[in-house]
């Protein structure tokens, strides 16, 4: 359990430092379908790290419905910041040299990369290990 739960704290601390990214991303950038992925995955991405902690945090949470439920939402989560990381390297791609690109462009590519993989190990872990987290 404490190996999720450290996973889980990284997984918050990359959250935040995505979401205020996203919103320095969404402020820069001219392209509007950008701006509404970035604003949308912040979102899920903060909804989340709130209903993941209660899963985790508190035992009457911890139903095998909620423990799926948030497996399942991890794996997503994981497939969003991928799509989201490759739509935004695409997008500073576009600017020709990477030192033309926004460094907002470059920081939400990095940071969806190491969310995809901290929420696939997290995913991994919790699927190993759900009878720890059964009560």
């Amino acid at each position: 359990m404490k190996v999720i739960w450290y996973t889980w704290m990284l997984n918050l601390l990359f959250t935040f430092m995505f979401v205020i990214t996203a919103l320095v991303a969404a402020a820069d950038s001219e392209g509007k379908a950008y701006i509404f992925a970035v604003i949308w995955i912040s979102f899920l991405a903060c909804t989340y790290s709130v209903g993941g902690t209660m899963v985790l945090k508190k035992v009457e949470y911890r139903t095998p419905l909620a423990v799926g439920f948030m497996m399942g939402i991890a794996f997503m989560m994981s497939m969003q910041m991928l799509t989201l990381g490759v739509f935004s390297a695409g997008n500073a791609a576009e600017y020709g040299t990477s030192k033309d690109a926004p460094s907002s462009e470059k920081a939400i590519t990095a940071f969806s990369i190491i969310l995809f993989l901290v929420n696939l190990v997290l995913t991994a872990w919790m699927v190993f290990y759900k009878a720890v987290l059964l009560p």
